[in-house]
């Protein structure tokens, strides 16, 4: 008998056999309940599956059995869909094949059999492990909500229509991975998002053959447009807010279960740059503060490639006081500039990388007071100079104002690339890195929308909160976001 097209017998003897052949005996967890019961004055048996943990087994008792035996009572015909329509609880619902009866039973629901009736129900009683939805580690804020995901999609769900209780959210649930049948939940306002953009991730999502899929990472590289490309071409939030305020934009979400970080489609280099506090604080300020984002995101790129361009190959544009001082500095220090820059900058990654996998508080004290007592022996020592040491401190400090991890893991390897330009031609090679950066960058369009937008194609209105962000009550639509992610009617 397989499971993927056979009807369930109406035989409980035949159902018992199969599933102790292929259930019982190799999931200890899943257990058969055997009860007799009244049917319209016959004495019948029948079993009970249920995930041990995971099934409400007290709600199944004051529920459905409750519930259940009056009705077999004065039942005539061996129907359970004519059960279903009398019980009064709308947890219950009747199954014929074992294909979609087995996937329910894994997600925690209960399966009822009754011997000589064909078919089961199945009970919607879940009880499954999860947290409390407080607030994410890595995207705090000091205004505003301070809930986050967790990892359960309807749970989640739950967060996101609290903050938007009307119909024109737009929720459709896809089943992925032929083991895990994890479901993923694509949201979306319908007066707003662009249906083109709905479509493409609708293919795409039903497209989609994998045996396993356990983490918002993996749907994010099978939805990708370019395989092969560092910068993240999806955006993600564990915050409830920024998932409602992102989807009124004309963006769609997608919901995952087993995970707490939600996807966001389409994204472009300048989104990836805001925070969550940057619709909680004065417009001013967040003007100040996004522009300090972006010449620390300039910074992190260019300064390493920079600081070597001019010691090693352009020293004339270095002030003399300065140039002098630099060269007093790097006297003693057995490396080229160039490896010292790239060995210094290894063991920030080094210390960022230990200060990520310790516990949380031995972890900020690994990377900071780690990368100050280093840095200051390697000079004492003679291993590196005062100031590429500063370079570098610089250069780290400046990557973590980058908002968006993924966005800054695709830095660090940008700018090594570029320091290993500069380190054979100079100026010359800083700015072909540059051009290139560019170029790559400009050629990104995650989802027909362009990655280097308002700056490329140009669109003025969208400077209103992308570059800069102006007063609240004077944006119509707070983020534009290309007028690709939106109905025509909207733009």
């Amino acid at each position: 008998m397989s499971e993927s097209s056979v009807l369930i017998s109406a035989s409980l003897s035949e159902n018992e056999s199969w599933l102790r052949d292929h259930i019982l005996s190799n999931c200890q967890d899943i257990k058969a309940v055997s009860m007799v019961w009244d049917v319209g004055g016959n004495m019948q048996n029948s079993l009970f599956l249920y995930m041990e943990g995971t099934t409400d087994l007290k709600q199944v008792s004051k529920t459905f059995f409750r519930e259940l035996e009056p009705l077999l009572a004065q039942c005539v015909e061996r129907k359970f869909v004519d059960v279903v329509k009398r019980m009064r609880i709308p947890e219950v619902t009747y199954y014929e094949q074992w294909k979609t009866v087995l996937a329910l039973l894994f997600h925690g629901t209960g399966i009822f059999f009754l011997d000589g009736w064909p078919g089961a129900l199945v009970v919607e009683q879940v009880a499954k492990p999860s947290r409390s939805p407080d607030e994410p580690e890595m995207e705090t804020a000091i205004r505003g909500a301070h809930d986050g995901f967790v990892e359960d999609v309807m749970q989640n769900l739950a967060l996101l229509r609290m903050r938007m209780p009307t119909p024109s959210v737009v929720c459709e649930f896809f089943e992925i991975g032929t083991l895990t049948h994890t479901r993923v939940a694509l949201v979306y306002l319908k007066d707003t998002a662009s249906p083109e953009l709905v479509s493409t991730l609708q293919a795409r999502l039903h497209a989609i053959q994998v045996d396993e899929l356990t983490e918002s990472a993996h749907l994010e590289e099978l939805l990708e447009d370019r395989k092969f490309t560092i910068f993240p071409q999806f955006d993600y939030t564990e915050r409830p807010s920024k998932l409602a305020a992102i989807l009124s934009e004309g963006r769609i979400g997608m919901i995952q279960d087993t995970s707490a970080t939600v996807l966001i489609a389409p994204v472009t280099l300048m989104q990836l740059l805001q925070a969550p506090d940057d619709y909680n604080d004065r417009f001013p300020f967040v003007v100040v503060v996004r522009i300090l984002r972006m010449i620390g995101l300039f910074i992190s790129l260019f300064l390493p490639a920079g600081y070597v361009a001019a010691t090693e190959y352009h020293q004339d544009t270095i002030p003399a006081f300065l140039l002098i001082s630099l060269i007093n500095a790097h006297k003693g220090v057995p490396f080229p500039t160039p490896l010292e820059a790239m060995i210094m900058l290894g063991l920030f990654e080094l210390f960022r990388e230990a200060g990520l996998r310790l516990p949380r508080a031995a972890g900020q004290t690994i990377g900071l007071l780690g990368t100050v007592v280093v840095g200051d022996a390697a000079v004492k020592a003679g291993i590196a100079s005062a100031g590429m040491t500063a370079v570098v401190g610089i250069t780290a400090i400046s990557t973590y104002v980058v908002p968006n991890y993924t966005l800054a893991n695709a830095i660090t390897i940008v700018r090594m690339v570029i320091l290993i330009m500069a380190s054979f031609m100079g100026y010359v090679g800083l700015i072909i890195g540059a051009i290139l950066l560019i170029g790559h960058m400009a050629s990104l369009n995650p989802l027909g929308v362009s990655y280097l937008a308002p700056f490329s194609p140009f669109i003025w209105e969208d400077w209103r909160d992308y570059i800069i962000r102006i007063k609240w009550t004077r944006m119509r639509k707070k983020s534009a976001a290309q007028s690709q992610t939106r109905k025509r009617s909207d733009r």
